[in-house]
C-alpha cells in the first residue's frame, strides 16, 4: 500500500530505513564534450510528464546541466529518431517541465560538434536535423494551468495524460527551450507567437499534423480533420442531414475527409 516506502509518496519528513539502491549510468556526448547520464525510472516522473510520453521514451538525467534526456524505447532502427529534452522550471513546491522535441538523423557531417543535445553511445552516428524545427510540448492543464478550449475537446477523446499537443518555436526564435507555453488562449496571445503544429492521440492511433490551414492525418494519407462548422450538407450521403444524424448518437468523434 506504499506505507513501507513513504518517501515515494512524498512524505519527506518521515524517516525510513536505508536500503540498497541501484544506480545505472552511462557515458554520452554533447557536441564535442563528454558527460554522463543517470537513468530515471518512469515512476519518479509520473505526474510531471504525460503518460503518453513516459510510455514511449526512457529518461536519463544529464550530469552536466541537470536536464533530462528522453530517448525512444523502441526506435524504428531507421535513419531518423526523436529525442526529448526536459528541464524543470517554476517553484520547488509546484515544478513543471519544459519539454522540447527534436529530430535526429544519421549523418557523418562535421556539425556534430555543435549539437546541444546529449547523445549516448548508441546514437553516436546521429546529429540534430536542422531542417526539422524543434517542437515544444503545450501544457493542456494541471499544476494551476487554465483549462483551454483545446484541452476540453481533447479530453472528450481521451485522458489529457494521453493527449499531446506540440507547438512550433516562437517567431524569430529557433530555440523554444525555457519557455513554458500553456494552452490557455491568453497565454499564447500575450507576447508569445506560437501555433499548434502537431496533435498526437497515441491510444486512438491518430497523429494530426498542421499543414497550411488543415490538420492532416499521418495514419490516413490524404485525409484531413473536418471543421465542425463545415460538417453539413456536403457530407450528406443520399438526403440532407443524414450525415449529422449518423454521428449524432456519439458523444465525440474525429471526422476526417478527403479534400
Amino acid at each position: 500500500d506504499g506505507e513501507d516506502a513513504p518517501l515515494e509518496r512524498g512524505h519527506a519528513g518521515v524517516a525510513t530505513e536505508r536500503t540498497r539502491t541501484l544506480e545505472i549510468s552511462r557515458s554520452c556526448a554533447r557536441g564535442d564534450r563528454a558527460t554522463r547520464q543517470t537513468y530515471v525510472p518512469d515512476r519518479l516522473l509520473r505526474g510531471l510528464l504525460p503518460d503518453a510520453i513516459l510510455e514511449k521514451f526512457a529518461f536519463w538525467r544529464c550530469h552536466d546541466d541537470a536536464s533530462l534526456g528522453g530517448y525512444e524505447k523502441a526506435p524504428s532502427g531507421g535513419d531518423r529518431q526523436l529525442v526529448l529534452t526536459a528541464r524543470l522550471s517554476g517553484p520547488l513546491d509546484n515544478p513543471r517541465c519544459d519539454v522540447v522535441r527534436r529530430a535526429l538523423r544519421r549523418d557523418d557531417a562535421s556539425n556534430k560538434d555543435e549539437n546541444d543535445v546529449a547523445l549516448p553511445d548508441d546514437l553516436a552516428g546521429f546529429s540534430v536535423d536542422e531542417a526539422t524545427p524543434p517542437l515544444q510540448l503545450l501544457r493542456l492543464g494541471g499544476a494551476g494551468a487554465a483549462v483551454s478550449p483545446l484541452a476540453l475537446k481533447l479530453r472528450r477523446l481521451d485522458a489529457l495524460s494521453h493527449s499531446l499537443a506540440w507547438v512550433e518555436p516562437p517567431e524569430g526564435s529557433k530555440d523554444v527551450a525555457g519557455r513554458v507555453l500553456e494552452a490557455a488562449g491568453d497565454a499564447i496571445g500575450s507576447g508569445i507567437s506560437a501555433r499548434v503544429a502537431l496533435l498526437e492521440l497515441p491510444r486512438l492511433g491518430l497523429t494530426l499534423r498542421k499543414r497550411g490551414s488543415k490538420f492532416w492525418c499521418d495514419e490516413h494519407d490524404g485525409f484531413a480533420l473536418v471543421d465542425a462548422a463545415a460538417f453539413g450538407i456536403d457530407d450528406d450521403l443520399d438526403r440532407p442531414g443524414d450525415a449529422v444524424e449518423l454521428v449524432s448518437p456519439f458523444g465525440c468523434i474525429v471526422a476526417l475527409r478527403d479534400p
